[in-house]
């Protein structure tokens, strides 16, 4: 870790700096506050952040993860969920730039659409399957 709390980020033009703060901001903004987390967000491989989630996550009632993909594609940020022991979860997060290579870049919310909607075509009545 660098001075004041930032992690290294490769990326094509040297280093970038993904801060404690932003990360605190990302899962702040994620779980409506600081006061709801279940950990202290801890530096996780290259240049990520890492912190317990112990809530179900879903599409819409309970919305939690299509927030995180949404505050993901908007702040451009690779989250990555994975198992957390028992009943729980831990998500892991890395600040990524706009363009670049497929390890370097994160896509806006409307690219990523714009890419599904290629690959999996809506029927006219809104109904894929």
């Amino acid at each position: 870790m660098t001075e004041a709390g930032k992690m290294p980020v490769a990326n094509s033009g040297g280093m970038m700096e993904f801060s404690e703060k932003e990360a605190r901001e990302f899962f702040a903004e994620l779980t409506f506050g600081e006061h709801h987390f279940l950990s202290e967000p801890r530096p996780f491989g290259y240049g990520g952040w890492i912190m317990t989630y112990k809530r179900d996550m879903a599409t819409f009632d309970f919305d939690e993860l299509t927030r995180l993909v949404f505050l993901a594609h908007d702040h451009c940020i690779r989250a990555q969920v994975m198992t957390g022991g028992p009943r729980g979860l831990r998500i892991a997060i890395w600040k990524r730039e706009r363009e670049g290579g497929i390890a370097r870049r994160h896509p806006t919310l409307d690219q990523a659409m714009e890419k599904w909607r290629k690959l999996h075509p809506v029927t006219a009545a809104g109904n894929a399957l």
